[in-house]
């Protein structure tokens, strides 16, 4: 993180990083099924692009957009689109959520698991007490 406080750095490391993963998985997989594509992108590049996007999450709409090009190439070569066929439409058939909304699921999952684990923290409080 910049010592102003922004992610811009962060964002970037982590576009090229996926991106040089992406050349790979194309250069390797060119022949495989869309199955075999899409299963290499989504463990490969997903984790890099959301490991601790609770904290990163990317608020700009540079950076947003920036992360979805990346998706919309891969889907691109999963799906095989050409020219100007409908990324958006591949997408939902492959079953993968937009990235800019990813983020937010994260965050109302780690939400519950903090009030799972204090709710759980208040039980054994309340039956170590009874004891």
């Amino acid at each position: 993180m910049q010592p102003n406080y922004k992610f811009d750095q962060h964002i970037t490391l982590k576009k090229e990083k996926v991106s040089k993963i992406l050349g790979a998985i194309k250069h390797v997989l060119l022949e495989a099924s869309r199955e075999g594509k899409l299963l290499a992108y989504t463990n490969l590049c997903h984790p890099i692009l959301e490991y601790a996007d609770t904290v990163w999450d990317p608020t700009l709409a540079k950076d947003i957009e920036s992360l979805e090009v990346l998706q919309r190439r891969a889907v691109r070569f999963i799906a095989g689109i050409k020219g100007r066929e409908s990324v958006t439409e591949a997408c939902s058939q492959l079953g993968l959520q937009p990235l800019k909304q990813r983020p937010r699921t994260h965050r109302l999952t780690l939400l519950m698991k903090i009030l799972q684990e204090e709710q759980h923290s208040i039980l054994a409080m309340a039956y170590g007490e009874i004891t």
